[in-house]
């Protein structure tokens, strides 16, 4: 008798698991879960927002080599409303300009004024 309640307790503790293990996908593949997009555009805006201040700034040179304006202080007027944009690309051009040996001021007085002026396309 002892025999028969251990075997009953043990078929159906055998046959729950065989009942809970059924509601589990058996197919072998895992669910997949994807990572939320991460999006690139500000990393490539300030990529480009760097081409642009060191072409620009270039550019500067070459037309003040070109009238003999080398010596020239720079003042980089930014503007009243400024875009998100023009906010990181300001200091990158001063940076530029640096860069290429041209003298910027941080003040318009005895300088030439550079306004920048950023369109959207």
């Amino acid at each position: 008798m002892k025999y028969l309640k251990r075997s009953a307790v043990g078929t159906l503790l055998v046959s729950m698991a065989v009942s809970l293990t059924a509601c589990v996908s058996t197919d072998g593949v895992s669910v997949p879960v994807s990572f939320p997009a991460a999006s690139q555009y500000k990393l490539k805006s300030a990529a480009h927002g760097q081409l642009i201040a060191e072409d620009v700034a270039g550019q500067m040179k070459q037309s003040l080599m070109e009238q003999d304006q080398l010596q020239a202080t720079i003042y980089l007027e930014e503007p009243a409303q400024p875009t998100a944009f023009e906010r990181s690309l300001l200091p990158m051009l001063r940076a530029g300009l640096l860069s290429q040996g041209l003298k910027v001021s941080t003040r318009p007085q005895d300088a030439a004024v550079l306004k920048v002026q950023v369109n959207k396309v």
